[in-house]
């Protein structure tokens, strides 16, 4: 542990996590870096033709220029296990926080992660266009296995040609070329999700 990381190294892994930031900087297995980005608390996608006046909203609450920060992390090391826990929030400069976090990573000895966290949006901002983790890969991640809604993208409102089954895909033929660019390519109630290249999965 340093001022500003944790370093957890397992028997074929090394992971870096970022204690200003509450977020992994790096994921390292078999000698090989699998991440482009870091690993982190996202609240923002490109808005859509429905989102035209909601946009206005979510940009004057600052949802569009969100980033992290860490409050406060402790670390505790068992047999096998290094638990993380940070109290962060997502907030835009010179304007109040816009999600409280409490986060707690499991790391195991196997290299395996496990989160628990309790997120809290503020009242007083509009709903949120998105919550989640977002992270990139490198290039050759393109297989992709998952169970939920497919095998065509699928959200809460449009799902009646989809089915709920596991499906198998190359990331390239996941996305709708449509007339005018839009959010395409999702399968709601995804459950489990699998992507990996010729050699290993994430």
């Amino acid at each position: 542990e340093t001022n500003g990381g944790i370093f957890i190294t397992g028997k074929n892994f090394t992971y870096i996590y970022n204690k200003r930031k509450g977020e992994f900087k790096s994921f390292t297995v078999n000698g090989k870096m699998i991440n482009e980005t870091p690993l982190i608390w996202n609240i923002w996608r490109a808005p859509t033709d429905n989102d035209r006046n909601i946009r206005i909203e979510w940009e004057k609450a600052g949802f569009d220029r969100a980033f992290t920060r860490a409050y406060s992390t402790e670390i505790c090391v068992d047999e096998g296990c290094v638990t993380i826990n940070t109290r962060l929030a997502v907030l835009a400069v010179y304007i109040q926080r816009i999600v409280d976090i409490d986060a707690q990573w499991r790391i195991y000895g196997d290299g395996h992660i496990v989160l628990s966290a309790k997120c809290r949006k503020n009242d007083t901002v509009p709903f949120l266009p998105r919550m989640g983790l977002r992270m990139g890969l490198k290039n050759g991640y393109n297989k992709v296995k998952y169970f939920g809604y497919g095998p065509y993208e699928s959200y809460q409102d449009k799902c009646g040609a989809s089915y709920k089954a596991v499906f198998e895909s190359d990331i390239s033929e996941m996305h709708e070329d449509y007339i005018k660019p839009q959010e395409n390519g999702s399968h709601c109630h995804t459950s489990f999700l699998s992507v990996s290249d010729k050699s290993s999965k994430v």
